[in-house]
């Protein structure tokens, strides 16, 4: 891994990433994506360059980074999610052929992402998969669309990664929009949106570096289309953890703060 290059990205400023990314001779540019492209019919690696934090303020690229063999943090913002995800794809793209799909404004709701749906429709809409690299922790995997109902698709991934429960990313819309399974897989940050507790753990960001090439052999250039679902999304039901079976007449269950969610599928 080269940390160089990842303090680098993590020190940009977005208008300075997009410069960035568009000095790549293989890169399409809309106005709130880029897509670093190889050919079609390959996989697609997904990240967004957007943080939560406003990276315009004269110092930014000066801004203390600490750093060890095993943490990255700053005191003023890392903006690991997902400058960690955009240096991967980078990484990648320069070793496998993928191509790569950079967004603008997931953190506002996906706008690049669904830019990226009208502009490059030619190139998706034969994608075997899509993965971004956009999920915090360690050897976790999250669906937006029941994606793991597709089988093949399932068994290979859980090989590597167990299935978590996140709530929106890129591909939530991407992989709806052209019906292809994606998957959002961690990279190694940790409390996103929280300005002087984020950090980077590298041995997570190492795994995925390391696993995702033997991922994508695995997964090779079949497309895996998304399943029917069998149950609607929000089928689910709460319990509480003190009292299972009487949950939904406990006074408590509205306000308890233990309360947990099963989901039925």
């Amino acid at each position: 891994m080269n940390k160089k290059k990842l303090l680098m990205i993590l020190r940009l400023t977005r208008d300075d990433l997009k410069d960035f990314l568009m000095s790549n001779r293989k890169c399409i540019s809309g106005q709130s994506c880029w897509l670093w492209f190889k050919g079609f019919k390959l996989p697609v690696l997904v990240a967004h360059i957007d943080t939560i934090y406003n990276d315009m303020f004269k110092e930014w690229m000066k801004r203390d980074i600490l750093y060890s063999n095993n943490y990255i943090w700053s005191p003023n913002g890392l903006g690991a999610d997902d400058r960690v995800g955009v240096y991967l794809l980078i990484e990648m793209f320069n070793q496998y052929n993928v191509n790569c799909l950079f967004t603008d404004y997931e953190e506002k709701g996906g706008l690049g992402a669904y830019e990226a749906c009208q502009l490059f429709e030619d190139v998706f809409k034969d994608t075997p998969y899509f993965i971004e690299l956009d999920r915090r922790g360690y050897k976790e995997m999250v669906f937006y669309n029941d994606d793991y109902l597709n089988k093949a698709f399932y068994e290979k991934l859980k090989k590597y990664y167990k299935k978590e429960i996140g709530s929106f990313s890129d591909i939530s819309i991407i992989g709806q929009e052209f019906n292809i399974c994606s998957v959002n897989l961690s990279v190694g940050f940790y409390n996103e949106h929280h300005k002087q507790s984020e950090y980077l753990f590298i041995p997570s960001l190492l795994y995925t570096y390391e696993v995702l090439p033997k991922l994508l052999n695995d997964l090779g250039l079949k497309q895996y289309k998304l399943k029917k679902r069998k149950y609607d999304l929000y089928d689910y039901e709460f319990y509480c953890c003190k009292n299972y079976y009487d949950c939904i007449t406990c006074d408590l269950f509205f306000e308890c703060n233990q309360v947990k969610r099963t989901w039925l599928f």
